[in-house]
């Protein structure tokens, strides 16, 4: 006894120690970043990226403006700007939101300097109205947040819609998607739209109504669902018309649109590729091509044969490697074969594909952008002003060119390079020899993907006339033609000796075409084409006004509202008391830059109703388990700093006041610089009083989880626990005055691997974990293993099907015990009491729930499995055929379920353990008691239908079920779910 604990001390020790040590790193970690401060934005970089930040704040400043113009809103306080030139160094954190839960989150943007100007001004376009419609919508204090934020009800699509139309505005690709959604779903039931195409179907709506009701339409419809609460009052005030009439001028609107694109021609020919699973295609011959594809299970690299019709996997991309940008010529000929180039974290990685299989070279180079062709292979490192183009040869990859701008596309034809240049709006076709730079064309609409078709003929991509069309330039001339009159984008094209490609974007239906070799001479070009019938539709625009320079944060004072909805006080307003002083002293701010000091701020604070407390599935003690279960409510109350490096978080929650005896209280500290781990601390307490006696049980745990990226959808987690566990009796009888206290000290370590994937119409979810146990005091041992699956299949717009498998074996002479029945979140649950195995004497019990009809604990034993299938209906949405915003009616289905399971001891379910097979007979007189062991199925299974929706964020499952057990059919039992989850 003594041995084992002086090991666990020294364990403690140790954990300890290695716990200061990786802090002490993470905090070192944080001292890198550098910031620069102007009265817009807080610029955190490393000292290597100080070039990029005056370029990326030209950009940012004049997004900033327009965006701030069309919501007729001001940021109170300067946003954070993270310059990066790898995806690894920072990320923008989104949060999901929670009921209860109100996020207190700083507005932040990471920009990555490896990309164009007008990539850049997009992505900060999108986080920017993000930052500011939820600072709008929720308030900009702390007590605002807090009454708002969970009170809103809007539709799911709104939002997100927003942000991407201002982002985008109304792009060729928008229009394209919106396109392809008519065609194939039709605009008669707005909601029976896909929930991926959320974004752009929410664009569309702001389109209109900008269109329709001018430009300050946007801020009044916004500013009203914050007062009424409701998105059809909203629309209702705003323009005194109904969200139906509405939605029926927004069918109409684009009904007519399509149906004037309809008259252009659209190739029916090629090969059907669903465009969101393809990265990257090269054609190799007439009957070969090769793709790199994101599926399910990863990133592929396949071959196909045209005339076999046959698909090899030729390799799959592994962990940390990252391909470059869609359609960005990452798949080559070589040397030595077909060649695909990926980035690492550090630098380029060159893969060829060789008779004797796959070879694989690093390259020097930090990341690679584009690859271009011609005579020979050039590698594109570009940033947002200034690219590096490298010669791709057997001894290196010298650099051949440094060129201004951001090129997106080069190539090197009888010793001329020829490349596509963006430099903030302006895009440039130039030819480049003995470094001399020419213009041949300069375009406002984007340019892409540039091809030598010819002796002084060039092919490329446009966004002219509002579809991404081909051309053709002369470059003797200095002109261009239009060679194609297509209604979808031409994502993908490739001209060669060999073959001519057109990769059209038509969905999950995308064509790719490949025909034989055609002269550059034989093609048919137009001298006017139709454009897009929305290219041509301007919406009004606000009135540019010449901005002045301003320290003031007062957004009333610039600026006013069309529907008043913040006091004064909401705003901070700078106490400064010279302009002048105040310009002057921004502008040296910004002009030194300092280091950043590491700090941290309220990032979520949570006041909610929970009936799952963390961590309840464990109980030590074999009564503890029913204070635990999902019947008692209690309140959730708990706030969370976060540094602004989003690298370190420290949060506290206690949970109580509404079940007597009841408190939890948890302290968590998670990094996720470099090593990513977490230390959480807990203390909690439980009352029983019932017929076995009145209880107190305490548990006090320690956890240390470290967290590593596996794969693409796949993670690995470790996870160090402790746990001292105390059950005192509290003397209300006889019994429980004589009894003493019972404590256990546990020491577990459990290894979980997660695999999670989402496509259009799947969500799998796999949680694999393995827990082997000791029992400090006492030595008891177990190894534990379980494994959960759950998969999501959407039938139809108004239908899904839910599958959840799960099983668990508990290995040892002191196993865990698993009881099964019950459902998680099921206020009305009922413990079954039934009673455990005296064979065994379990180190620990868990709780599994999801088997409706039955009470939690019908079943019990060291081995279990169950499933459960339900399919949801959306009944509202499927009666209504018309968008429907509230929230109750937008999330209201009809469920129909099954779920089934068994448990039990031992080797098999007929092991004299299982105390289900051992019955007793009592003679009358009770002078006579025989013991009888019959085979009883241990297997139960019920059946039912139930309704369900969400109200201010919570999920409420109202379920009717019937059991089946021994093939007798059991009392039904009512369920009434209560949580953030089912």
């Amino acid at each position: 006894m003594c041995n084992v604990y002086i090991a666990f001390v020294l364990i403690k020790v140790r954990f300890i120690g290695v716990l200061l040590g990786v802090m002490l790193f993470g905090f070192s970690q944080g001292q890198e970043w550098n910031q620069l401060v102007n009265q817009d934005f807080v610029y955190y970089f490393k000292p290597d990226n100080r070039k990029n930040v005056a370029p990326v704040d030209s950009v940012l400043s004049s997004q900033l403006k327009n965006v701030q113009r069309t919501l007729n809103y001001y940021a109170s306080n300067p946003i954070d700007i993270f310059i990066v030139d790898k995806d690894v160094e920072m990320a923008t954190v989104n949060v999901k939101k929670q009921p209860g839960s109100v996020s207190l989150l700083s507005g932040q943007i990471v920009i990555n300097v490896h990309a164009s100007t007008h990539d850049i001004a997009s992505l900060f376009r999108k986080e920017c109205s993000k930052i500011l419609v939820e600072e709008m919508m929720y308030g900009g204090t702390f007590q605002d947040k807090v009454k708002t934020n969970n009170l809103i009800s809007l539709p799911e699509w709104l939002i997100p819609g927003l942000q991407h139309y201002l982002a985008y505005d109304w792009s060729a690709e928008t229009d394209n998607t919106m396109r392809y959604i008519h065609d194939q779903y039709g605009l008669t039931d707005f909601d029976a739209i896909p929930s991926i195409y959320n974004d752009v179907k929410g664009a569309s709506f702001w389109k209109f109504v900008a269109y329709k009701y001018g430009p300050n339409a946007i801020p009044t419809v916004l500013y009203m669902a914050r007062v009424t609460r409701k998105f059809n009052a909203s629309v209702y005030y705003s323009f005194q018309v109904s969200a139906k009439e509405l939605f029926e001028d927004w069918q109409e609107f684009y009904d007519y649109g399509y149906s004037q694109d309809q008259k252009k021609p659209n190739p029916v020919n090629g090969i059907m590729l669903s465009l969101p699973h393809i990265l990257d295609i090269y054609v190799a011959s007439i009957d070969t091509y090769y793709t790199l594809e994101e599926n399910f299970w990863g990133i592929h690299w396949f071959e196909h044969k045209l005339q076999t019709a046959s698909k090899q996997k030729i390799m799959t991309l592994s962990r940390g490697v990252k391909p470059l940008p869609q359609f960005s010529g990452g798949i080559f000929k070589g040397e030595n074969g077909v060649c695909l180039i990926v980035n690492a974290a550090k630098h380029a990685v060159l893969y060829t594909q060789t008779k004797a299989g796959v070879t694989k070279r690093k390259l020097d180079i930090p990341q690679v952008n584009g690859v271009g062709g011609g005579d020979g292979v050039f590698l594109i490192e570009s940033q947002l002003s200034q690219s590096y183009v490298y010669a791709l040869k057997k001894e290196g990859t010298p650099r051949v060119l440094a060129l201004k701008g951001y090129v997106n596309s080069i190539g090197r034809w009888d010793g001329v390079y020829y490349y596509i240049r963006e430099e903030g709006q302006q895009n440039y076709i130039v030819s480049r020899s003995d470094d001399k730079e020419d213009i041949l064309l300069a375009s406002n609409t984007r340019m892409r993907q540039l091809l030598y078709a010819g002796d002084a003929t060039l092919l490329y991509n446009a966004d002219e006339n509002g579809i991404w069309n081909g051309k053709i330039l002369y470059t003797n001339q200095r002109k261009s033609k239009t060679l194609t009159n297509y209604r979808s984008n031409i994502i993908f094209h490739q001209y060669t000796p060999e073959v001519f490609v057109e990769f059209l974007d038509r969905g999950i239906n995308s064509s790719l075409s490949i025909t034989d070799h055609i002269k550059s001479t034989e093609f048919y070009s137009y001298t006017d084409i139709t454009p897009a019938y929305f290219s041509d539709l301007e919406v009004p625009v606000l009135a540019k006004e010449e901005t002045k320079q301003n320290f003031n944060q007062d957004s009333l004072k610039s600026y006013t509202f069309q529907n008043e909805v913040y006091p004064s006080t909401d705003f901070t307003i700078s106490n400064y008391d010279s302009l002048v002083d105040a310009k002057s002293a921004a502008a040296e701010t910004f002009l030194t830059p300092s280091l950043a000091v590491d700090y941290y701020s309220p990032s979520l604070f949570t006041l909610a109703l929970v009936n799952q407390p963390e961590k309840a599935a464990y109980s030590i003690f074999e009564n503890s388990y029913r204070t635990l279960l999902p019947s008692h409510l209690n309140i959730k109350a708990g706030i969370a700093y976060t540094n602004q490096f989003n690298t370190k978080r420290i949060q506290a929650y206690y949970l109580g006041a509404m079940q007597v005896g009841a408190r939890d209280i948890s302290l968590k500290y998670l990094s996720t610089k470099k090593l990513k781990y977490s230390f959480d601390v807990m203390s909690r307490q439980r009352i029983t009083n019932d017929e076995l006696g009145k209880y107190r049980y305490l548990t006090n745990m320690g956890e240390f989880t470290t967290y590593h990226h596996f794969h693409f959808h796949g993670d690995v987690m470790q996870y160090l626990r402790f746990w001292q566990a105390l059950e005192v009796p509290l003397a209300v009888n006889s019994e429980t005055l004589f009894k003493k206290r019972s404590s256990n000290y546990l020491a577990a370590y459990s290894l979980h691997y997660t695999f999670k994937n989402e496509t259009p119409r799947n969500q799998l979810a796999v949680d694999v974990k393995v827990t082997p146990m000791l029992e400090l005091s006492q030595s008891k041992k177990s190894v534990t293993a379980q494994i959960t699956s759950n998969h999501k299949w959407s039938l139809g717009q108004f239908t899904q099907w839910i599958n959840k498998s799960e099983a668990g074996i508990s290995l040892g002479p002191n196993p865990v015990v698993f009881l099964l029945g019950g459902n998680a979140t099921d206020f009305l649950n009922v413990d079954k009491q039934r009673e455990f195995s005296p064979d065994k004497a379990p180190v620990m019990y868990q709780n599994v729930f999801g088997i409706r009809g039955f009470q939690s604990n019908y079943r019990n034993g060291t081995t279990y499995a169950m499933h459960s299938s339900e399919i949801q209906f959306k009944l509202a949405t499927w009666l209504r055929r018309k968008p429907v915003t509230s929230e109750l009616f937008s999330h209201l289905s009809t469920n129909f379920f099954v779920d089934m399971g068994l448990s039990y001891y031992g080797q098999s379910i007929y092991d004299p353990a299982n105390i289900l097979n051992t019955r007793y007979i009592v003679s009358s007189t009770g002078a006579v008691t025989t013991k009888v062991i019959a085979f009883k199925n241990p297997f139960i299974i019920s059946s039912g239908v139930g309704v369900s929706t969400q109200i201010y964020g919570y999920k409420v499952n109202f379920a009717y079920a019937v059991g089946l057990e021994d093939q007798v059919v059991k009392l039904g039992v009512f369920h009434l779910s209560l949580g953030t989850t089912f």
